[in-house]
């Protein structure tokens, strides 16, 4: 079905992946322009702050409506609409002059960023097959990393320092215009796929209700462990190399501000490089359980080195132990795989979302427990800060028992292909 069409299959791919990959760059900017937009419009930390909650709950809040809007709609116009709406509202946070239009622009910008990272991962599921779903949807997770987060790193400083806040978001926003032209014309379906589409067009029976859809993935309880699984891995990632690994390092070991974000961008580095590879690994092997087990011993591992041994290491074995921190959480995409492998294809829309809902909101209960833990303790040592950082330890452990114990070997088989195996048995028999 697809390696007829490799190059096409390939280009689209390339062309998601920049979506998440401006997307990436869109979320970071906020945090480079801050200054720059408190000081000309005058606003407070406290109120610039409340502004960037504008985007998280965009794109939080609409992460299900996406996994079903995919399920119902053509990708194409879906992705195409989305990154024009990221484009207004960059361009609407670029001109704006009070915190309504900022908070409007960024508002648009979330909800448009909301469909990239599932977006791509139903674009290439429907192109590429289970087989090899895994290293390229861990090859869209490793590009992104490195155009979105370590290219963004490098280059909204040098912005910063020769443009405005408003020429900068002005000029993303030209960026995305480029990205959406290049979406419309780019991703489309397989062939086979379109044919479907325009037979079930006017076939109101062949689209399924919301509630059969949810039906669909809970009567699934696969699906709902690879989403706890999902939790566990890129969850912690999220908490801990989203927050307090720089947290840690500089309160607990008395590492500098700029020491301790190298040391989070090296964790950020293993893990876009464990991805594709962990991936790559259970293609190649037919084999998803084996490898999240590994991934999930190796994780939980690292992080009992990081927060529960109290011992002071030195800079070069920090510095593995950090990169293969991340590394072992490349194993979370592994997850996306599986429950897909175990999702009937009218909603692998709707699953890609329930799994990454599940990652999303364990790594914001991940950066607010131990703020909770810490309430009231003004200056917390490194023992404090050891025990309120155990949640991601015990959450790596609940990783380790879903991979050994609930998640269940597919053999890089979707659904209906082991349904039709199955057929063939019966038939024979």
């Amino acid at each position: 079905m697809v390696w007829s069409s490799t190059g096409r299959a390939c280009l689209i791919w390339l062309t998601v992946t920049l979506f998440v990959a401006y997307q990436l760059l869109v979320q970071m900017s906020f945090g480079i322009v801050r200054s720059g937009v408190e000081s000309d419009l005058g606003f407070t930390v406290d109120l610039t702050n409340f502004l960037i909650m504008f985007y998280a709950v965009a794109l939080g809040v609409m992460q299900l409506p996406v996994g079903l809007l995919l399920d119902r709609g053509n990708p194409r116009w879906l992705l195409t609409a989305a990154c024009a709406a990221v484009v207004v509202g960059c361009a609407l946070f670029a001109s704006a002059t009070n915190a309504l239009m900022v908070a409007v622009g960024w508002t648009l910008a979330g909800f448009g960023s909301s469909f990239a990272f599932i977006g791509a991962g139903y674009v290439i599921r429907r192109w590429f097959p289970p087989r090899a779903f895994a290293v390229v949807f861990g090859g869209t997770i490793l590009l992104s990393s490195i155009v979105g987060a370590g290219a963004g790193n490098v280059m909204y400083p040098a912005l910063s320092e020769l443009y405005s806040w408003r020429e900068t978001l002005y000029g993303g926003a030209g960026l995305g215009v480029i990205l959406t032209l290049l979406i419309a014309l780019v991703v489309t379906l397989p062939e086979e796929d379109r044919e479907v589409e325009m037979d079930t067009k006017h076939d109101t029976r062949s689209t399924p209700s919301i509630v059969s859809s949810f039906d669909a993935i809970f009567d699934r309880p696969q699906i709902l462990f690879c989403a706890l699984f999902a939790g566990a891995t890129c969850g912690n990632l999220i908490g801990f190399g989203g927050l307090w690994l720089i947290t840690w390092q500089a309160k607990g070991w008395q590492d500098s501000a700029n020491d301790a974000a190298m040391l989070n961008s090296i964790l950020w580095c293993g893990n876009g490089l464990g991805a594709p590879i962990f991936g790559l690994l259970s293609d190649m092997i037919r084999r998803r359980r084996i490898v999240m087990v590994l991934g999930s011993l190796a994780a939980f591992a690292f992080n009992v080195l990081l927060v529960v041994v109290l011992v002071p290491y030195s800079r070069s074995f920090l510095l593995w132990v950090l990169f293969l921190q991340g590394f072992a959480w490349g194993v979370a995409p592994l997850a996306f795989a599986v429950a897909c492998e175990n999702a009937p294809r009218r909603v692998l829309g709707l699953t890609l979302a329930v799994v990454n809902v599940f990652g999303v909101l364990m790594g914001s209960l991940l950066q607010i427990g131990p703020e909770t833990m810490l309430d009231g303790i003004d200056n917390p040592g490194r023992l404090e800060l050891s025990r309120a950082l155990l949640p991601f330890v015990v959450t790596a452990a609940i990783g380790v028992l879903l991979a050994m114990f609930c998640i269940r070997e597919t053999y890089c088989r979707s659904l209906p292909e082991k349904m039709r195996q199955a057929r063939r048995v019966i038939g024979q028999a």
